[in-house]
């Protein structure tokens, strides 16, 4: 699946090195807390949440104007940093010079000077709210400078630069805010800044060298990993050298031996930077007072109102729930007749824009307006090329009110579907003017305001692809993504965590507690003895923990889908909201809409309910296939009990009519078996295309004669007493052969 990002400003709650590489100044709130008689940033943000009315909360778009400037005009724009650094300056006089009569007690004196300048101190810290959002939007430029090009120094230095200048500059603006709260302007800052704001501030301690260094050396780690893994890796197997362009042509074991081979030189290469990575990452967290690197970057680099230790409670409902879920929509993906991929023609960027935009707008007409402004202004690289950083993400530019979208497709599917989980984050970047210097949007919030609109769009695939078959081929494929995508968020975010709490195993020791993980989660690692690959998910490298967001709102991306079953109307309804929202947190908008909530156990099997049941009346889902996936994870030790989940089969086993059929297979296998060349491809051949995935499951014993004890076991949930005993015969009859 192609990493997706958003970054839609730098924000008080964020840190370096957070989506898409963008650095931000030293995170407001982490700087409050390093006493130990201090408030974790998650009370804080459930205090001040708490004190917000989400009837408050207009769910409605703002007006506002927005620059006509493309791409290639930004990058002309050169910003004059000294313009900031005058501003502060005065700001700091004035500020200075309330100070010192408030010190004075000069009573008079004090209330004519704050007569006098308190619409100029009012002013200053406008125009310096505004020079910031230049400077953030001139950082994210010079961001899409280098994934246009990795390898491009002066691109990396420009931003490594631009990333430095901003953090010391956040520094200073933080440093005079604190100021003038004490001094003769309290009263004007009280109304201009929030309460949790001007707590924070009071507490915000000043940017150490050594901070300023770790912050520092993390751009320069992120740079390091972008143009490492975007390099072209070769490897040589039985002679021959191969790329990653080879693997098209590849099948086989001519196939997996190659992806092997690369997903190791891949690994060894940028393995040690994440190492690195992670020695820096708990460092930043210990000089902030953290016992782990988790707890500082769910409080500080994302603002989440949620813990790891809830983070943990949901993979456990996913695991028991979805999980399941996901293999029998895996299974029943791998039987349709159509091949979702090959339905999708490979167009130029301008004329997938041209077939999506119809039904972009059908939607809802509220999304016409930035599809517009996205178009006209052309705010979007997703061409293909050689040079490109293989990401997917939209970044904003507060300064103009705008945004971009950036991608370098894959062809297939993705090249369209991308189109439409980025523009939800355009759209919402669209409609939002928050200062950057406060801005703080829920991460969770703003993967919905993508992924949902994936979901609504899937009744439009049929029409943009010209073939009727369509709209329940991508909705299969898309329920499946979107499983992925809560299931995969949860793997990573394990696997984040091993790594952070084993910073100094071996970078081996890594890759086979990866492998493990990912098994728990019914994924293959490249072998049984190490995951490789897991350095191709760049977002633990740039975004430490940002994964979990994806498993978070993708959960509510498919409870919008299954709100539309019933009634599409309120699901785009809902959905325009989330948009919208610059107020709520993710678990608050959750509450505030009526939607089910990830962290209630209840709410995740409803949504299971609902998945099962559209399944069902599409013929995707059948009882028998369900409980050979949930008797896996039992036996596996994946699930704690999930008996409960096993669904009746009736007197046949769920099998009925196919037992004749079941008979002949066995016949088959076993005669394959007592061939002495038999080998694993003939006998998986036999049980291609078969719509019985217990005859596959009848391979795996004859193949793995030794495990049949084990696998008998998974059998006797599957099926009544009667099948179960005729089966363990004839299996062991073949085992013995």
């Amino acid at each position: 699946m192609k990493n997706r990002m958003i970054s839609l400003a730098l924000i008080l709650s964020l840190s370096v090195g957070t989506t898409v590489g963008t650095a931000a100044g030293m995170p407001l709130t982490a700087a409050a807390e390093t006493g130990e008689a201090k408030q974790s940033a998650a009370e804080e943000k459930a205090e001040t949440a708490a004190e917000t009315d989400p009837e408050e909360e207009d769910f409605s778009y703002e007006e506002m104007e927005h620059s006509d400037m493309g791409l290639e005009e930004m990058q002309k724009s050169k910003y004059d940093h000294s313009h900031i650094e005058e501003l502060l300056n005065e700001f700091s006089d004035l500020i200075k010079e309330g100070s010192e009569k408030k010190e004075s007690e000069e009573k008079k004196t004090e209330k004519e000077g704050s007569e006098k300048n308190e619409e100029d101190v009012s002013r200053l810290y406008q125009e310096i709210l505004q020079e910031y959002d230049l400077l953030v939007s001139e950082l994210n430029v010079s961001y899409i400078e280098t994934c246009l090009d990795p390898n491009d120094d002066k691109a990396k230095n420009t931003y490594e630069e631009n990333s430095s200048d901003l953090t010391e500059i956040q520094d200073r603006i933080y440093l005079a805010l604190k100021e003038a709260m004490g001094s003769s302007y309290k009263v004007t800052f009280e109304e201009l800044l929030s309460e949790d704001i001007r707590d924070a501030l009071n507490e915000y301690e000043p940017l150490t060298e050594e901070r300023l260094a770790m912050q520092e050396e993390k751009v320069q780690l992120e740079n390091e990993y972008w143009a490492v893994i975007g390099q072209e890796f070769s490897c040589e197997v039985d002679g021959k050298t191969y790329t990653d362009k080879d693997l098209d042509d590849l099948e086989g074991d001519t196939y997996d031996a190659v992806s092997l081979a690369l997903a190791k030189a891949k690994n060894d290469a940028a393995a040690p930077i994440y190492k690195k990575v992670v020695a820096l990452d708990n460092k930043i967290a210990e000089s902030y007072g953290y016992e782990d690197y988790a707890s500082y970057a769910y409080e500080n680099s994302f603002g989440r109102e949620y813990s790891p230790a809830e983070a943990e409670q949901f993979t456990g409902y996913v695991k028991k729930y979805l999980l399941p879920m996901f293999l029998v929509l895996y299974t029943a993906r791998d039987e349709q007749a159509i091949d979702v991929s090959e339905q999708f023609e490979d167009l130029d960027q301008e004329k997938r824009l041209d077939l999506l935009e119809p039904y972009i707008k059908e939607v809802s007409p509220e999304l016409e307006e930035a599809w517009n402004y996205l178009r006209t202004a052309k705010l979007y690289d997703m061409s293909k090329s050689e040079t490109k950083a293989d990401q997917g993400f939209t970044i904003d530019f507060p300064a103009w009110n705008s945004a971009f979208i950036y991608d370098q497709p894959d062809g297939g599917m993705y090249s369209y579907s991308t189109i439409v989980h980025e523009f939800g984050h355009f759209n919402a970047a669209y409609h939002t003017d928050e200062p950057s210097l406060w801005y703080s949007q829920s991460y969770d919030l703003a993967e919905v305001q993508s992924q949902g609109l994936e979901m609504l769009y899937l009744i439009y695939w049929d029409e943009v692809t010209g073939k009727a078959e369509m709209e329940d081929a991508m909705t299969l494929e898309s329920l499946f993504t979107m499983l992925y995508s809560v299931i995969s968020g949860c793997e990573v975010n394990e696997i984040e965590r091993y790594a952070h709490e084993h910073p100094d195993a071996s970078i081996e020791e890594w890759n086979k507690a990866f492998a493990d993980i990912a098994a728990s989660y019914a994924m293959n690692g490249d072998t049984e003895d190490g995951y490789y690959s897991w350095v191709e998910i760049g977002h633990i490298t740039t975004s430490p923990y940002y994964y979990i967001s994806y498993a978070t709102s993708a959960f509510s991306a498919l409870n919008i889908w299954a709100e539309a079953q019933n009634d599409r109307e309120k699901a785009v309804e809902d959905y325009i909201k989330i948009s919208a929202v610059n107020k709520l947190g993710y678990k608050d908008t959750l509450e505030a809409l009526g939607m089910l909530n990830p962290f209630e156990e209840s709410d995740v099997q409803k949504l299971l309910d609902t998945m099962k049941t559209a399944s069902r009346e599409k013929n995707w889902f059948d009882n028998y296939t369900w409980n050979f996936y949930v008797s896996y994870l039992i036996n596996g030790g994946y699930i704690d009990g999930g008996k409960e989940l096993l669904e009746e089969t009736g007197e046949d086993g769920g099998f009925g009519e196919a037992e004749e059929e079941l008979e002949s297979v066995l016949e088959m296998l076993q005669e394959s078996l007592a061939q002495s060349d038999a080998k694993k491809e003939d006998l998986m051949q036999i049980t291609k295309g078969s719509t019985e995935i217990f005859f596959w499951m009848c391979s795996q014993l004859l193949l793995h004669p030794a495990e049949i004890g084990i696998q008998c076991g998974i059998v006797s949930y599957l099926t009544t007493e009667l099948i179960w005993k005729k089966l363990l015969k004839d299996l062991a009859l073949a085992a013995a052969a």
